[in-house]
């Protein structure tokens, strides 16, 4: 007779593990164009700043050399508008294109060349103000100027607004709403590596703003039209400036 072996069960101590860390998914910002680079600022400034530092140079400028196009549409009826701008140690060129209709204002090397109603013609003067009147290229400034000024939102906007670097580009875009207009906007702006402004565009339901600056407070070489001989010689009595040039508003309410 044998007695069977006591066997004690084997106990196993359960491993110790440590919960898994995971990072919360970064959430992707649909304002980053594809491939871009976010920055933490461009030369030192943020968003706004640059901003506010463009309407600083823009604003005591002398010289520009830019281009402005609007397209809207209201109850079904498309406008669209250009207007090309260059002004530079007292000369020069507005070109003006609305609804397919064409006019511009030129002067150059002393001559004043005026395209409006179909008609060129052409006279000599020592300076645009003699030409249009006292004070007429100041005007023209001061209107350009106060036609490109951002809104408060979006100034506002541009405080917590990233930065890209996309294509040599250094892109912000802000969203806001116009309360004028009652409408939602979205902004975008192009800096070069200086931090200059070289373009900017206003998008919305129906339409959209947009401005090309070559050049702000740099030398623009100004060339006259470039059919000047086709334009008619005529007493300074008979020239006045095409009437449409005096309504720029909505042209230059970019913003």
């Amino acid at each position: 007779t044998t007695t069977p072996e006591t066997t004690t069960p084997e106990t196993t101590t359960p491993e110790a593990t440590t919960p898994e860390e995971t990072t919360p998914e970064e959430i992707p910002d649909p304002d980053k164009p594809e491939g871009a680079v976010l920055v933490e600022s461009l030369n030192g400034k943020n968003a706004k700043e640059l901003l506010d530092q463009f309407i600083e140079d823009f604003s005591s400028a002398q010289s520009y050399d830019c281009d402005v196009a609007m397209s809207t549409t209201v109850d079904g009826v498309k406008s669209q508008q250009f207007m090309k701008l260059q002004v530079y140690n007292g000369e020069l060129a507005v070109r003006m294109e609305e609804d397919g209709v064409f006019s511009c204002v030129y002067f150059v090397d002393g001559t004043l060349y005026i395209t409006a109603d179909g008609k060129k013609i052409k006279r000599y003067a020592n300076s645009v103000d003699e030409a249009l009147g006292e004070g007429a290229l100041d005007a023209l400034i001061d209107e350009f100027r106060m036609g490109l000024e951002f809104s408060n939102a979006e100034l506002e906007a541009a405080v917590n607004a990233n930065i890209y670097l996309s294509n040599k580009q250094y892109i912000v875009t802000v969203h806001t709403f116009n309360e004028e207009e009652e409408r939602e906007e979205t902004s975008m702006f192009y800096f070069n590596a200086e931090g200059e402004l070289t373009s900017a565009a206003c998008y919305f339901d129906g339409g959209f703003y947009m401005l090309t600056l070559t050049s702000y407070n740099k030398p623009v070489e100004i060339a006259p039209p470039a059919d000047a001989d086709e334009y008619l010689s005529m007493p300074e009595e008979d020239i006045d400036p095409p009437s449409n040039l005096g309504d720029r508003d909505e042209i230059y309410a970019i913003y």
